[in-house]
């Protein structure tokens, strides 16, 4: 069940395809990972930074979302706080 928040992120039920939707963060978060697998549980995965959302119910409402680059800015210059 998701959270009150989730939900106004929640657009469709289905699993969005985040390398269509939203292809440059795709690449980008591909670059990063180094790894397909690692991208789709990463995407799957709450962050407190996004009220406890995954990246994917964040992106199913908004596909270039700024929340979810600035997270990818940061891992990429190793900022985990």
């Amino acid at each position: 069940m998701l959270t009150a928040e989730c939900q106004a992120f929640r657009v469709y039920d289905q699993v969005v395809d985040v390398s269509t939707n939203s292809p440059a963060i795709w690449t980008r978060a591909l670059d990063l990972f180094g790894d397909e697998h690692k991208v789709i549980r990463w995407l799957g995965t709450p962050l407190s930074e996004l009220n406890n959302c995954t990246p994917e119910e964040v992106l199913q409402a908004t596909p270039d979302s700024d929340a979810v680059v600035a997270i990818l800015d940061r891992m990429e210059y190793g900022v985990f706080s």
